[in-house]
Formats: C-alpha cells, structure tokens, sequence
C-alpha cells in the first residue's frame, strides 16, 4: 500500500461546476486536488493511491423523494 499523501484530497464528483468550484477553493488552500467523476473510478485510482482525505458531496433528499 502506499504511503498516505497529507496534501492529497480525492474528490468523487461527477457535476462539472460543483468539482471545478470545490477543487478550485481547495486548491487555494494548496492541497493537490485530484478530481474524479465516478465510483468505479475512484476505486481504480486508490488501489494505487493513498489519500490524506477522500470527499464525496452527497445529494439532499428531495432528488430521491417525490415532492408534491
């Protein structure tokens, strides 16, 4: 396993604007942003990665629920 990189923050995200924005203001902070669009991709990447933190902004309950 490699060794944990502590600049390094994985961000799962597949909406374009949200992972530009977060990856942008993270960056700021000068961590090394690497931005990933999905699930199966981001395994991929962390059996050869070790991040110091993995982030994946979750989605609010109204788009799984039927509002009337």
């Amino acid at each position: 396993m490699p060794a944990a990189n502590e600049k390094e923050i994985l961000l799962v995200e597949d909406d374009k604007f949200l992972s530009t924005l977060l990856s942008n203001r993270l960056t700021k902070f000068n961590y090394n942003v690497v931005v990933i669009g999905d699930g199966v991709e981001a395994i991929q990447y962390l059996k050869g990665h070790k991040p110091s933190l993995i982030l994946k902004p979750v989605q609010t309950m109204s788009h799984f629920l039927h509002v009337r």
